[in-house]
Formats: structure tokens, sequence, C-alpha cells
């Protein structure tokens, strides 16, 4: 309800879940279907040509989804909190914005923007580090000296 949660954190909320829906019908469902597909044609070439190695290709498998399933809850978890912290920079721009007449009368500019500016830059580093760990998992060289 609006008198337990901040005006920010709806707002964020609200933003990201639209952000979510937008990208999981846009992009992730044609890439899983896409993956699925090439999944299916590289693994009866790959049976055609050799079945042996295709068996220890699919015994070696499991392994690399576990690993993508241990990146894939450090990613989760990042995006959680990368989410609470860009609530709370939305919540204290709201706030100032709701009570500017009040900052300005009193001089709490300066107060106002430095504790705007702490939770932009807390936000800016989880963005920073979620892109490296999804940089390092593609193959990005650059993720490799994000990650922090």
């Amino acid at each position: 309800s609006l008198e337990e949660q901040p005006t920010g954190h709806l707002l964020s909320s609200l933003t990201a879940g639209s952000d979510a829906v937008r990208l999981c019908v846009t992009h992730h469902l044609p890439q899983v279907a896409r993956s699925v597909a090439s999944c299916l044609v590289a693994s009866v070439y790959m049976a055609s040509i050799s079945p042996r190695l295709t068996l220890l290709a699919f015994g070696i498998a499991p392994l690399l989804g576990l690993l993508a399933a241990a990146v894939g809850t450090r990613v989760r978890a990042l995006a959680q909190e990368q989410q609470r912290q860009a609530s709370a920079a939305t919540s204290v721009a709201a706030e100032a914005l709701s009570a500017a007449r009040c900052i300005k009368a009193f001089g709490g500019e300066a107060a106002v923007g430095a504790k705007y500016a702490a939770e932009a830059e807390a936000y800016y580093t989880l963005s920073m580090r979620e892109m490296a760990l999804h940089k390092l998992w593609n193959g990005g060289s650059r993720g490799r000296t994000l990650l922090v």
C-alpha cells in the first residue's frame, strides 16, 4: 500500500516490472526458441559424426549447467540488490522534488544533493558489477577488468 511503501520504491518496482516483461517477450523467448532449435540440430549432427564424442559432450553438459545456475543465482542477487538501490535513489529524488520549496527555504540543497549522489553512486557500482559478471560469462574481455 502507499502508506507502507515509499513512492520511489513503487515507481522503481513498476518500471523494473514493465522492463522485465518487455525483455521477456521481445528478447528472452525468441532467444530460448533459437537456442533449443540450435541444440537439437547440433545434437543430431554431432551424433551422426561421432556418437562417442556426442556422449562425452552430453556428460560434460550437466557440469556446465551447474556453473550456469551458479552464475545465474549471482546475477539474480545482484539484480535484486540493484533494484533496491534504484528504489532508494528514486525515493530520495521523489521526496526532494515533492519538498523542493522546504529544502530550498532551509538551505538543504547540498545535503539532499549529497544524499542522492551517494545513492546514485551505489546504484552505478552495482550496475557495473552486474555488467562485468555478464561480460565475464559471455566472454567479453573488458568484463575481466570491471569485475569488482
